[in-house]
């Protein structure tokens, strides 16, 4: 896990939460939580509420699996917050989206400095295969559950584990997240203190 532990985030934190009312969870239940921001604008943080609520459901994973979980999908918001500029706005939607995870999944195999230079300033080095595999596949979990509870089956009815279905999960909860930083915050049922 140190290798994972190397990737450093740039538009994301992983912070520890004391639930401070009672929903659901014992009062003073603590677990990891995402806080992300859009790039250049870190005094817009904010904890990433669907992240929270998937961790809510599975209370009883390990403060490991919760801390994968916020890492790995925080480090996918700080992919798309770095390369989503640089996509070409004129492929379809579905394009774009293969382009980014693809992207992702070769930044994180790869890293992304090259002769010295990192054109997406993330400065992510090269991770090993299980590691990458362990961070899209904690991704990929999380999405299947978000869309799952927005009622959204259909998306993975066909092959669940189909590249083009994760592509799009994945970048719409991503897009979600990243809309609602300048509006009204997620709904949610938890305060943290």
């Amino acid at each position: 896990m140190k290798s994972l532990l190397s990737l450093s985030g740039q538009c994301h934190t992983v912070a520890q939460c004391t639930v401070s009312e009672s929903f659901g969870r014992s009062k003073g239940w603590t677990c990891r939580v995402l806080v992300v921001w859009r790039r250049n604008h870190p005094e817009e943080a904010q904890i990433h509420w669907p992240v929270y609520d998937f961790i809510n459901a599975h209370a009883r994973y390990s403060t490991a699996w919760q801390r994968m979980i916020c890492k790995s999908v925080g480090l996918y918001w700080d992919y798309g917050q770095a390369a989503v500029p640089s996509l070409d706005f004129r492929e379809s939607p579905d394009v774009q989206h293969r382009s980014l995870l693809r992207g992702f999944g070769d930044a994180l195999l790869d890293g992304t400095i090259r002769d010295l230079q990192d054109p997406l300033g993330l400065f992510w080095t090269a991770q090993k295969t299980d590691i990458v595999s362990r961070i899209c596949t904690a991704v990929e979990d999380f999405c299947k559950w978000h869309f799952r509870e927005l009622g959204v089956r259909d998306i993975f009815k066909a092959n669940p584990t189909s590249y083009e279905r994760l592509v799009y999960a994945v970048s719409m909860v991503i897009k979600q997240q990243s809309t609602q930083l300048n509006k009204q915050p997620y709904r949610h049922d938890a305060s943290c203190a």
